[in-house]
């Protein structure tokens, strides 16, 4: 079954366009360990300030997902990336959707 993961992040004032250029060092890394592509959303109009990035993924499977985080976490590059996360996050909210039928 498919799996929506949704990360929304809270980025800290002055720090967006650094945390972009963070975001975007993931982009080789995600696709070498076989990560679907993250669609980006800045929040416009929400519940949110416009200082939120949303980041969602789009899994075949829980499995995958759970495959896939077991490979970054054992990564010298992504353990590289995520030391610097609280840089550029201030505050992150993930959560995890079945797809429907």
């Amino acid at each position: 079954m498919a799996v929506v993961e949704r990360c929304i992040q809270s980025i800290p004032g002055g720090k967006w366009d650094e945390f972009m250029e963070w975001e975007n060092k993931w982009m080789p890394v995600n696709k070498r360990l076989g990560m679907p592509p993250k669609r980006h959303y800045r929040a416009l109009y929400a519940s949110h300030d416009t200082s939120t990035h949303v980041w969602e993924v789009e899994w075949a499977s829980l499995a995958e997902l759970e495959a896939t985080q077991t490979k970054m976490w054992a990564d010298p590059e992504a353990q590289a990336l995520m030391a610097q996360w609280s840089t550029f996050v201030a505050r992150e909210q993930r959560e995890l959707y079945f797809l429907l039928p």
